[in-house]
């Protein structure tokens, strides 16, 4: 799939990376949990996307409240509002208007398995790019919760990625990480003791807080 789903985010000197949704792709994860023998389910559906999923600490920061510019290879827009997913570093962020029509990967209503090979999208020393880099990962385990070193990101429902040979570097916050065509979490936070990256990086998957951003979206609509 094109990676025109992963857009750039700029706001106060800051950037970070996210990922076009809609409403109808949470509602259709939401439909297969609710199913639980239900395994099939489209990989993508090409529509225009009037939400972000991104980074909670990104929204978080100084140019949280402002206005965001959002940048793709085939869109440049803006957003502004956004709600953050308590307890977890997932943020929604609406558009400005409504994104041209492009082909958006599904979201899984399923957990990231231990071993899973993963594909993360992001703008990590890429702040003036189109473009995002591809970074190849597996997960190595799941943890119930992870804070960052400033307490000011937190993991609730996550999982540590080895990426290799490129590691997940600060920009690529709020990337998708994909899994068989299909987006299990975002980027969050990078391990980087003394500043030498190990490229372990962790990831806030989304199917435990599927409820939680179907109604951020509602409140933002």
């Amino acid at each position: 799939m094109r990676t025109t789903h992963t857009v750039r985010l700029k706001a106060a000197g800051r950037y970070a990376s996210g990922v076009l949704v809609t409403s109808e792709l949470v509602d259709a994860a939401l439909a297969v949990q609710s199913d639980h023998g239900a395994r099939d389910f489209r990989s993508h559906v090409t529509a225009r996307a009037d939400f972000i999923l991104t980074a909670g600490h990104f929204l978080r920061g100084p140019g949280g409240d402002s206005e965001v510019q959002v940048r793709s290879s085939t869109f440049t827009g803006t957003a502004q509002g956004h709600v953050s997913i308590f307890g977890t570093d997932i943020g929604v962020l609406k558009i400005n208007g409504r994104a041209p029509t492009t082909p958006l990967p599904a979201i899984s209503p399923w957990r990231l398995s231990i071993g899973q090979q993963t594909v993360t999208y992001g703008f990590g020393g890429r702040s003036t790019a189109t473009v995002p880099k591809t970074l190849h990962g597996r997960v190595l385990l799941k943890v119930p919760f992870a804070l960052s070193r400033n307490t000011f990101t937190r993991v609730r429902h996550g999982v540590v990625v080895f990426n290799s040979p490129e590691p997940a570097i600060r920009g690529d916050s709020g990337g998708p990480v994909l899994a068989d065509g299909l987006v299990y979490g975002l980027q969050s936070m990078i391990t980087d003791p003394l500043g030498f990256n190990t490229r372990l990086a962790t990831v806030a998957t989304l199917s435990q807080h599927l409820p939680a951003i179907r109604r951020a979206i509602e409140q933002l609509a």
